[in-house]
């Protein structure tokens, strides 16, 4: 009589040595992409560590092992970890991006097996969205299911729960749906050092440090969240806090190059940026009673002594205060931290754009007669103009070079550095569109008597001519060079939006897809205004709407919109319609004279109406 078997481990184990081994190649990205020999050496091949390069493997994420996991019979089949999972985390380990900040990658991997079900498969969702080349949606909804199930079996809130809410959150957030993204601190706003309720945890500096930063992590991410989404009617008030700045935590080569990190994690730096960032969109998010209120604003003031202070303490290491001093930091160590720097410098003058964009309107709706243009407002104006411009060009100049030094395959990334950047940093990504909607309202919006071209010198000291008022340039290479680093921040959008799509629903729009409608139409209506000024036609909005369209009246006005639908498991999860995310929107103002960002900012086109009367 054949001895029975009992349903279990053992008969897994005898079904599993039956089925044939696959033989896959496991050569890593890199050395595929070049033709070379790969030792496909863990955790990094030779070629790879010899170069100094980033090395993935992209076959081990279909790997299939010799006994199904799904099939064993334990407790939580489900929740058990494999190899795919770890290669999976592994890949996205050098990325630099918020979810590193706050879990040592090199600790987490270690300890991989060990880790709970809720914090592993939270962050393998986050790292199978992120990859690049891209693999199925289904692989990190698959990830996001089991991190919420998992999240579900747990009662007790630890700081490993509060890291996967968070990673859920960003899944979440990344994929459209702010209203999962709901913010969770564990009391993580007291500083560990002042919580007596952790002295019985012997917490060591590691552990408090840890604590600081997914506390700072949060709560960046946190203000970012806020800022696109305030003119939805809903804000969440964060807690004071007295947390100490976390320590910077040292997990690529960028770290221990020559050029090192500040002490202090970039994202605390950020924090003091996101801090007025959205102090200043709340300010914004309605029309002022009046142009002087707009221009002297006791608020508007307040919140630029703000911004200077926090400039004051970000170190020039990482917020440079020309792009050309990127370049230059790269051109003499490849080693750079390039991400760091990046980011800091963007969102810094993002901030600069949206604290002044509003009232750098002012020179399209102001007449010359009116009294706001005389001393010494009219130079307040002025330096206002000057100081949103070059804040734009800074963001735009950032962006064509990281670009154009991806698309030449100069990164050392297999060309994708600058997608890998802003999928990670989606939501900062809105510091670009920012830098385009001021540039293109400088060349199509502000009146000419703004601006003087080559042909003005001779009259600028002319104290009784209307040209005294020109002392900023604005020739028609100006233009042309502006409408090209637009157009470069609409492929990088263009780029944002491919990776962000999944490969079984390309064609769905996602945050990235408004921008690039919006940004498109200003390219147009920036050539259409050169071509105008080449023909010697009249620069003013009335005739500019009237030769975009041949009949206006036929033409119906536009309000962008955004809708994403719901995902993972649960039903009553439903799809986002609304407003498309922007740190500011358009405020009132129109492209092509018919494209409107949102519902909201209709009292800011009243308000600009009667300016214009």
């Amino acid at each position: 009589m054949p001895p029975k078997h009992h349903a279990g481990i053992g008969t897994a184990i005898t079904t599993a040595r039956r089925q044939p081994l696959r033989r896959i190649r496991t050569a890593c990205i890199r050395c595929s992409h070049t033709h070379k020999k790969c030792d496909s050496l863990m955790p990094k091949c030779s070629r790879c560590r010899r170069h100094n390069t980033q090395c993935e493997y992209e076959n081990l994420l279909h790997l299939e092992t010799p006994i199904s996991i799904g099939n064993l019979s334990v407790e939580d089949p489900d929740m058990m970890p494999t190899m795919q999972d770890w290669v999976v985390v592994y890949n996205l380990r050098s990325g630099g991006q918020s979810l590193w900040a706050m879990i040592d990658p090199v600790k987490f991997l270690q300890s991989f097996l060990s880790e709970p079900p809720f914090l592993r498969y939270a962050v393998c969702a986050v790292a199978a969205h992120q990859r690049l080349p891209k693999v199925s949606s289904r692989v990190s909804l698959a990830y996001f299911n089991r991190a919420k199930q998992a999240v579900k079996r747990r009662s007790e809130v630890s700081i490993k729960m509060i890291q996967a809410l968070f990673c859920l959150s960003s899944f979440a957030t990344s994929n459209g749906q702010p209203d999962l993204s709901k913010p969770y601190f564990l009391r993580l706003h007291v500083d560990p050092d002042e919580s007596s309720w952790l002295t019985h945890l012997n917490l060591s500096e590691e552990d408090k440090n840890e604590r600081r930063m997914t506390f700072w992590t949060m709560f960046q991410c946190v203000q970012v969240v806020q800022m696109i989404t305030i003119n939805r009617g809903e804000f969440y008030a964060m807690p004071g806090n007295s947390v100490k700045f976390a320590k910077q935590v040292a997990f690529d080569t960028a770290a221990k190059s020559p050029v090192a990190l500040p002490q202090t994690a970039t994202v605390c730096y950020l924090s003091l940026l996101t801090s007025v960032m959205v102090e200043t969109a709340i300010l914004h998010s309605k029309a002022p009673a009046s142009a002087m209120e707009l221009l002297v604003g006791s608020a508007a003031v307040l919140l630029d002594r703000r911004l200077a202070i926090a400039k004051e303490h970000i170190p020039e290491t990482l917020l440079v205060p020309e792009p050309s001093v990127l370049f230059q930091m790269v051109e003499a160590n490849p080693f750079t931290p390039v991400i760091h720097i990046a980011i800091t410098t963007i969102l810094y003058n993002s901030a600069l754009c949206i604290l002044h964009r509003p009232r750098l309107y002012l020179t399209a709706y102001l007449s010359l007669t009116s009294p706001l243009l005389l001393n010494p407002d009219l130079m307040i104006l002025l330096t206002l103009l000057e100081v949103c411009l070059s804040a734009a060009e800074r963001i735009a100049t950032i962006n064509s070079w990281i670009l154009h030094r991806s698309k030449s395959g100069k990164d050392n990334d297999a060309g994708l550095f600058s997608k890998k950047l802003w999928q990670k940093h989606s939501l900062l990504s809105f510091g670009l569109f920012e830098a385009a909607v001021v540039l293109w309202f400088v060349t199509c919006k502000t009146n000419p008597f703004w601006w003087r071209n080559h042909e003005d010198d001779a009259l600028m000291n002319d104290d009784n001519s209307m040209n005294s008022l020109h002392v900023l340039r604005m020739t028609h290479s100006d233009r042309q060079r502006l409408r090209s680093s637009v157009m470069d921040i609409l492929r990088t959008y263009e780029d944002l939006e491919g990776t962000l799509s999944s490969e079984e629903n390309a064609a769905q729009s996602n945050m990235a897809t408004p921008f690039i409608t919006c940004i498109s139409a200003m390219l147009r209506e920036m050539e259409q205004v050169e071509l105008n000024i080449q023909a010697g036609l009249p620069f003013n909005s009335e005739a500019k709407r009237s030769r975009t369209s041949s009949n206006r009246d036929d033409v119906e006005d536009l309000v962008l919109g955004v809708t994403v639908m719901s995902f993972g498991e649960e039903e009553s999860v439903e799809p986002y319609k609304g407003t498309p995310w922007a740190f500011l929107g358009l405020l009132g103002a129109d492209v092509m004279g018919y494209i409107k960002w949102a519902a909201y900012e209709e009292g800011w086109r009243e308000f600009w109406r009667t300016l214009s009367d």
